[in-house]
């Protein structure tokens, strides 16, 4: 049955010119609407093209995966038809063969292409994320040992300035730099700039510098913001006479805060003599059994946080900032230097070992793209290459790039050429970044529905805005929360009309065992007598706020009653137990049938999950609840299958296996319980002690072979033994190696000794 769009959805799809940028809101069907396009593109119209000439970015590797069985599927479908073409038919062939693929995979397959442009050896190999830490934390411990040797003028400023902190702590700042620098498109431009910018802040008054005007703008925003909530808590609370008190000091308030806008407009020393003088009122008494008393509440500690807790500058002079900024400044120059002697020395080490890193891709696929620097900057012979190749360049999950893939996605379509129609199109949802960690910047986003909406005829912007996954009512509630926590100064956008979630599906009538009340229910689980967390036996001063280190037990008593709570209610939905109301009924769910129709069934235990903030440190004791009130539970708290413990051990032997000359699997491998160390991290310094200069997995077999103590014959033994497996591994299938490795190791008896040991197995 043929999928009905929206007008939104259609005009996605059937967007042929320009740049096009998807704003698709959370359930909006927006993987639908791209694999759509992306058939349509190959099989529809006077301009359809190959499968081959299409370039889809996606985030994950599951992601691309997933998009190119759906793109697949579909095009099968179109095959299936009478009527279908011969060139449908070929696109059936040509979508295995299509670049659909994560950003990195697209860098990699673009490096191996001109290799030898770059100056690359073309068998180099790709490290894993563990290894490139490893060997980043090698380079940065030898380049200070090195600097320490030297006493180098610099380095030993740069270690003094924090003399409050470990060395490991300075070598973690440097890797923080060195990792920011290789998400911008030109490292070296922005090392300059920011030392310009440091000494501005130092060498000029603070509404001069780039530095202060931030300042002042952060400072500004706050007190704007401020003012607006006491307005708009003044407004909600002026109807009702009780709260007369309340709007009084409101609008006193309010005046201070002005004022102190006023003072800060006049100078920013002005502010700082404001602020010290400030008197702020107190909050007038209310019954707590007023219908109003906690939101009254929420609203006033809301505003006096704003005004109270203003950013530290806000107390200190122009002259004490400025005479800050150059003890920043020194420091800051010789900070960058030493992460751009560490960009130097970890480049040398991959070289030795003919390895690159993932950030090594994106930053050689913009060498490749890129002709020129800055603003003169333009794409190259490569990038033209593939204008000519990719008729349709397309890019999910947008608000999670960086500026450097950003770069690289404007060169490798035609959206870098001033002349010409653009050709890329994508997709995404900037309230839904969630990889700020890896340097994705939703500002790119931003810019770039500024700048379609600015100028028509480069492009168009299109919102998805409808919603398929949830209730009218949940959604108004989120609409509710998001209004007023998403504002431009807070969270980067204007929560407006363009960015509010919309129903998009019609659910049937919920019935008297159906969802049909309200969306969200909190629940409290009472804390025990003595409970740190109770403001009852704490008077309202918990351990937290003293600095004190919460009782383990106590956190753990109350993972267990709420996981309880959790497990009770899903036993109710089930109708395994009586409800609130004391029946016994299986709760009944909306889902939608094979025609496309809503329909309601019984309610199953996948029907639900549970959210939890910690899961690696919690789901443990949910499961075991669960699991004793017989419901059926499965968790991902580890990161994933491949992150388990469990597996990654035997990944680990079966990489050694493979190549025995890899550092991260040994060191791995040894630590793990298949080596049986009693204390392995003690083997492995002793290991890396002895021979320091040596690769690890040189200096595991020198240790073997030169030494004679208890580790060195256990080595020996244990290297003997990958030997027999190896010779096994060429001779017989991979299940029967695995078979023979969990017999001799005994290491499903190991798993069976750990909690979850059924899931584990």
């Amino acid at each position: 049955m043929s999928r009905k769009w929206t007008q939104a959805q259609k005009a996605a799809i059937e967007a042929v010119e320009g740049s096009t940028l998807v704003s698709a809101a959370a359930g909006s069907g927006k993987t639908a609407v791209l694999t759509e396009r992306c058939v349509r593109l190959v099989c529809d119209g006077p301009r359809r093209c190959n499968a081959t000439d299409l370039l889809v970015v996606t985030f994950t590797e599951a992601a691309a995966a997933e998009m190119k069985t759906r793109i697949a599927g579909a095009i099968r479908e179109r095959v299936e038809k009478s009527d279908a073409d011969d060139h449908v038919r070929l696109q059936a062939t040509l979508i295995e063969q299509a670049h659909i693929s994560t950003i990195h995979s697209f860098c990699l397959w673009l490096i191996r292409r001109h290799f030898h442009t770059l100056g690359l050896d073309p068998s180099f190999r790709l490290m894993d994320a563990d290894e490139a830490s490893l060997l980043k934390w090698e380079t940065v411990d030898r380049l200070f040992k090195d600097r320490y040797d030297a006493a180098e003028a610099d380095f030993v400023s740069l270690v003094e300035a924090y003399d409050d902190l470990k060395d490991e702590v300075l070598m973690g700042r440097v890797l923080q730099v060195h990792n920011l620098l290789e998400s911008v498109p030109d490292p070296d431009e922005w090392r300059q700039r920011v030392k310009a910018e440091l000494a501005d802040a130092a060498a000029k008054p603070l509404k001069d510098s780039a530095i202060g005007a931030e300042i002042r703008r952060i400072i500004d925003e706050q007190l704007q913001l401020a003012r607006q909530t006491a307005i708009d808590a003044h407004a909600a609370f002026q109807d009702d006479k009780d709260l007369k008190p309340t709007c009084d000091a409101l609008e006193e308030i309010g005046g201070l805060i002005t004022n102190l806008i006023e003072q800060h407009a006049a100078g920013h020393d002005h502010l700082v003599e404001a602020t010290s003088q400030l008197k702020y009122p107190r909050k007038p008494a209310l019954k707590s059994t007023h219908p109003m008393a906690e939101e009254v509440a929420e609203k006033w500690a809301r505003i006096s946080d704003l005004v109270k807790k203003l950013p530290e500058a806000a107390y200190a002079s122009e002259q004490r900032l400025r005479s800050d900024a150059a003890i920043v400044s020194e420091i800051g120059e010789k900070l960058l230097d030493l992460a751009a002697s560490f960009e130097k020395a970890y480049d040398e080490a991959k070289k030795r070992i003919d390895a690159l890193d993932f950030a090594d891709l994106e930053r050689l696929a913009l060498k490749l793209l890129r002709q020129g620097q800055g603003a003169g900057a333009g794409p190259s012979a490569a990038a033209r290459e593939c204008h000519q190749r990719f008729r349709h360049v397309l890019v999910d999950e947008f608000q999670d790039v960086n500026p450097i893939q950003d770069a690289i996605l404007r060169l490798v379509s035609r959206d870098c050429l001033d002349e010409g129609e653009s050709n890329l199109f994508c997709v995404g949802d900037v309230k839904q970044s969630i990889y700020r960690f890896r340097l994705a910047d939703p500002e790119q986003f931003l810019r770039r529905r500024e700048s379609l909406e600015g100028n028509p005829k480069r492009g168009r912007v299109i919102h998805l805005r409808e919603n398929f996954r949830s209730r009218a009512a949940l959604l108004e509630a989120i609409n509710a929360v998001f209004d007023r926590v998403m504002r431009k100064a807070a969270a980067e956008i204007e929560y407006d009309e363009s960015h509010r979630l919309v129903a998009g599906l019609k659910y049937p009538p919920a019935g008297a065992d159906g969802f049909a009340g309200a969306p969200i229910e909190l629940a409290l689980v009472r804390a025990p007598e003595g409970d740190a967390d109770d403001p009852a036996a704490s008077d309202g001063d918990d351990a937290s706020a003293n600095g004190q280190e919460e009782d383990p037990r106590l956190e753990s008593d109350r993972r267990y009653r709420e996981a309880r709570f959790v497990a009770r209610r899903i036993l109710q939905f089930m109708g395994r137990v009586p409800d609130e109301e004391g029946q016994v009924r299986r709760r009944t769910v909306a889902a939608m049938g094979p025609d496309g129709a809503m329909t309601t069934r019984p309610v199953e235990f996948r029907d639900m999950v549970i959210l939890l903030r910690t899961a690696r440190k919690v789901a443990g004791e949910y499961i075991d609840v669960l699991e004793s009130a017989g419901i059926p539970v499965h968790a991902d708290a580890g990161g994933g299958f491949f992150a388990a413990t469990e597996v990654r051990d035997v990944l680990s032997l079966l990489r050694v296996l493979d190549n025995r000359f890899q550092d991260l699997p040994t060191a791995a491998l040894l630590r793990s319980p298949l080596f049986r160390a009693e204390r392995p991290e003690d083997a492995l310094a002793s290991i890396r002690l002895a021979f320091p200069g040596s690769p690890f997995h040189e200096a595991v077999e020198s240790y073997a072979r030169e030494k004679d103590d208890d580790l060195a014959r256990r080595l020996r033994a244990f290297l003997e033994q990958l030997d027999r497996w190896r010779t096994l591994a060429r001779r017989r299938p991979v299940a029967d190696l695995l078979r023979t490795l969990y017999d001799q190791t005994g290491y499903l008896a190991y798993c069976a000794g750990l909690p979850q040991a059924s899931q584990r197995r």
